[in-house]
């Protein structure tokens, strides 16, 4: 798709920024110099990637998890 990876790079991008935002707040919060976790998550502060589930039939029994909170 044209613009795809562009479009996610970038978006990924802004994630992580908000994710460092983030972290300098609750750094501060808990009375830390507001850069107290940019050493720790230096090569990378998530996990996040995209994931696509292709659709199923409400009838396929086992096919996926059920019901559930993280």
């Amino acid at each position: 798709v044209p613009g795809f990876q562009e479009t996610f790079l970038a978006l990924y991008a802004a994630f992580d920024a908000v994710g460092a935002k983030l972290l300098s707040a609750i750094a501060r919060s808990l009375g830390l110099a507001p850069d107290w976790f940019v050493e720790p998550v230096i090569d990378g502060n998530s996990v996040m990637r995209l994931l696509h589930y292709p659709p199923v039939s409400p009838e396929a029994p086992g096919v996926r998890a059920g019901a559930h909170e993280d």
